[in-house]
């Protein structure tokens, strides 16, 4: 188990305006008259506008640099940003609409996240956004929670609060053991078609939510989580035992020596 780590802050700041802006962008539309035009491709402008202030190049469809298709269409991520020729930040979105989007797509994102953080050392931001009536049913689902327990695959910002701060929160590593059947067998066949690049465990942080709207039926909601590797823990240095300083005989003086010998005449 592990503390939350802590974050950038301005991967804080950009997290906010992620779901303070999509949510704005979705409550426009959706007053435009455009709300049958929702989906996961029309998230692309307002993500990629929101993204283009916090790097050198934003790039759509980026192509998975651990997970390669050997045929047809490449693994590709839906935005990166660069910066200086790296890649700092990955970003996966999923929209939960007409539609709900399916958990286990959901949870492929995260770990296609956490295989392409461990290969850049960077970071990835999961975004989830909809109505806020789907994305309630979503998390509210028996398969959100963790086998065995009630603590959800994700964290949410109601079950936090509900924990204290001071202890360590094992919430925010997400493991296989954790998953639901149907979930885990969804990893398993992605591992067996793209073998030793799905990790066992990922980090997840708490997520920044913002809601826009009136009642739940006309509102809508983003979650942003962050992504990460689960941080390594660093061997323990073994204690040298202390040694006493041994006292150093001096050698005796060539002199007094001489004068303790018998003088013979």
């Amino acid at each position: 188990m592990t503390r939350d780590q802590t974050r950038d802050p301005h991967l804080s700041r950009l997290m906010k305006q992620l779901s303070e802006g999509l949510s704005a962008w979705l409550m426009f539309g959706f007053r435009c008259g455009r709300g049958r035009l929702f989906s996961e491709y029309y998230l692309a402008h307002p993500i990629g506008q929101l993204l283009g202030g916090h790097g050198e190049h934003v790039l759509a469809e980026y192509p998975h640099p651990v997970i390669k298709s050997p045929k047809g269409r490449p693994i590709a991520t839906d935005f990166v940003i660069m910066k200086q020729d790296k890649v700092p930040l990955a970003i996966e979105s999923k929209w939960a609409g007409l539609g709900e989007p399916q958990l286990k797509d959901l949870i492929w994102d995260a770990f296609r996240l956490e295989a392409f953080c461990r290969h850049t050392t960077g970071s990835g931001l999961l975004i989830l956004a909809g109505s806020t009536n789907k994305i309630a049913r979503l998390l509210s689902r028996k398969t959100f929670r963790r086998a065995g327990s009630s603590v959800p695959l994700l964290p949410l910002p109601q079950d936090l609060l509900k924990r204290p701060k001071t202890r360590d929160r094992s919430e925010y590593i997400l493991e296989w053991a954790d998953l639901s059947k149907t979930v885990l067998k969804h990893l398993n066949k992605q591992d067996e078609a793209y073998p030793k690049t799905i990790g066992s465990n990922l980090y997840c942080s708490a997520p920044q939510v913002h809601a826009q709207g009136g009642p739940k039926s006309l509102s809508f909601s983003v979650y942003v989580w962050e992504i990460r590797c689960v941080p390594r823990k660093a061997p323990k240095k073994q204690k040298l035992p202390k040694m006493r300083p041994q006292k150093m005989k001096q050698p005796p003086d060539p002199l007094v020596m001489e004068c303790a010998e018998p003088l013979t005449v």
